[in-house]
């Protein structure tokens, strides 16, 4: 007796969406979109290198009220620029907090950001202003964000060469700086003072030389 056999066939609910992953094409940028980002990244270039470059002036001004209201006149993006004195003196007051140009402030934008004047600041006396942004706080905050190691010292650590009182450039009872990182002041000294071990070693017995 034969059995007549029934293929079935089971639905792939799936099939559409593989056959669709199968033939999808993946876009490609146009050339003018290519041509766009390439504009676009090489003034992000540009722009580094100008706040580069800008960053190093500001590091080189002389920090006094006739440059920075010089800085401030050519900086103001906004007209008119009014109380510059104050506006001077509360930039003034920043710095000697430690935030110094080129470092903290380091763009036209902070420049008019620290120097800006409140509403309350332009109504205020002269003798209120000052007392509102006197140089003693300025001092207190600096030396704050010294200890809490927010800023470094711009006071180089003294390291006396090796050499003490023998230094070649001992004066005022100080031998001179050790130079970068190394022990002397200078090749010189440090020769001088290798060979002084070398003669004190010489002139001593020989059963107390291990």
């Amino acid at each position: 007796m034969e059995i007549e056999t029934v293929e079935t066939t089971e639905t792939d609910s799936l099939a559409l969406f593989r056959e669709q992953v199968r033939n999808e094409v993946k876009p490609s940028m146009s050339e003018a979109a290519a041509q766009k980002l390439r504009a676009i990244n090489e003034t992000d270039r540009l722009d580094k290198i100008a706040n580069g470059r800008f960053c190093t002036a500001l590091k080189s001004v002389i920090v006094n009220d006739e440059n920075l209201a010089k800085l401030l006149t050519r900086c103001h993006t906004s007209a008119p620029l009014t109380l510059l004195e104050r506006r001077v003196h509360k930039l003034n007051w920043f710095i000697s907090a430690g935030f110094e140009l080129g470092r903290e402030i380091d763009s036209v934008h902070l420049i008019n950001f620290f120097s800006e004047l409140t509403s309350d600041e332009t109504a205020m006396t002269d003798s209120q202003f000052q007392n509102e942004w006197n140089g003693k706080d300025a001092v207190k905050i600096k030396q704050s964000r010294l200890d809490r190691g927010i800023i470094a010292s711009d006071v180089p650590v003294y390291r006396p060469c090796k050499s003490g009182k023998k230094c070649l450039r001992f004066e005022k009872r100080k031998a001179a700086p050790a130079a970068g990182k190394g022990e002397y002041c200078g090749p010189a000294c440090s020769a001088s003072d290798r060979a002084r071990q070398k003669r004190a070693l010489a002139g001593m017995p020989t059963d107390t030389i291990q």
